[in-house]
């Protein structure tokens, strides 16, 4: 019979509270994100039946355009599928066509499930196919947060900026500016994160992270070539947010479209929901209202995207999945190779993994 030592309880125990409250934290941020959508739908339904007039104005809808949408959508994911193959590249990783794009419609349709399995799918499809290995993945997941919110953050202070010089009252834009300079602040300085060294096995994934990070980032084309596609994501977001306004009979200046698409698509990092379910929105119409726009026109722009792109995702996210996971499961299927002492040292074989 052996008896546990009180040190090794007590910090069980932390480890316990600190898991519980992780749960409960995560718990009360779906809920939260639950909420915003059943109050979307409550103000939807409320506002029909007392206002029989609105659904004119949704018979107006410009149902046209919805190719268009459609098209700026598969954009966005082949755009988001480039950022994927650049930091692949980084590391010395060639993907194809069905690698790449296909990972980033997967991604987002595994994202739309209760537990939100896009990343783990991605990574375990580039150990699986590419040998690369979670520490890199790890830094590539990292690396596009970080550009990501990094050019939202400068983009969105420039656009701020002049939204506030041409209205000639920028007092409610306050908001905005601190917000957009907080997320080019954090980026920035992630940039100067160093790698260290620690034999703490908790930390052990965390040096690898930093390190691979590091290789990354001090490739000054790679990291060019990010920054550009990035800019191009968020002027695509931009775009369809001018769009579905346009479906809706309004129009709106370039600059809010900027600000609003960046709000939204910041949305992400902040979810626990699937597929940004409730949070996006939220951040779109609290940032609708800070503009100045019209709260119905807002929530009715916020719900056709999200209807479209649903669609969109629904219609291609089982093939490409599909076929990914096909691939995984012919890999697993083929004999294993074998593997010669001098293996290791064969002119651009990979480095055996501790």
């Amino acid at each position: 019979m052996s008896i546990t030592p009180f040190p090794t309880s007590l910090e069980q125990g932390k480890k316990e509270r600190s898991r519980r409250l992780s749960y409960g934290l995560s718990l009360a941020l779906r809920g939260l994100g639950y909420l915003v959508i059943l109050a979307m739908f409550y103000w939807f339904f409320r506002r029909m039946t007392r206002n029989p007039a609105d659904w004119e104005k949704l018979r107006d809808t410009s149902l046209t355009w919805v190719p268009v949408l459609f098209g700026l959508i598969t954009c966005f994911a082949f755009l988001n599928g480039l950022v994927t193959r650049t930091l692949a590249k980084g590391f010395s990783i060639s993907l194809s066509f069905l690698d790449w794009f296909g990972l980033a419609v997967a991604n987002t349709f595994l994202n739309y499930l209760p537990l939100r399995t896009g990343p783990l799918f991605k990574a375990g499809y580039l150990k699986a196919k590419h040998g690369l290995d979670y520490a890199k993945f790890g830094s590539m997941f990292a690396a596009s947060y970080v550009l990501l919110v990094g050019v939202s953050g400068v983009t969105g202070l420039g656009a701020t900026a002049a939204l506030a010089s041409g209205a000639g009252d920028g007092t409610r834009l306050w908001f905005l500016v601190a917000f957009f300079a907080i997320l080019a602040a954090v980026s920035f300085a992630f940039f100067f994160v160093p790698a260290f060294s620690s034999e703490k096995p908790a930390l052990r994934f965390l040096v690898r992270v930093l390190r691979a990070w590091a290789q990354l980032r001090g490739q000054k084309r790679t990291v060019v070539t990010l920054v550009g596609i990035t800019l191009l994501i968020l002027g695509t977001l931009a775009c369809r947010i001018l769009l579905v306004f346009h479906m809706l009979g309004h129009r709106i200046l370039i600059a809010q479209a900027v600000i609003l698409g960046n709000c939204t698509i910041i949305g992400v990092f902040v979810s626990f929901m699937p597929g940004g379910l409730g949070t996006k929105e939220g951040l779109f119409i609290i940032a609708s209202r800070i503009l100045g726009l019209d709260l119905d026109v807002s929530i009715f722009a916020a719900a056709l995207d999200r209807l479209v792109a649903m669609a969109w995702v629904m219609i291609l996210g089982p093939p490409f999945s599909l076929a990914l996971w096909s691939r995984v499961r012919k890999l697993k299927a083929a004999p294993a190779p074998v593997i010669t002492p001098n293996d290791e040292f064969l002119p651009g074989s990979a480095p055996l993994e501790p």
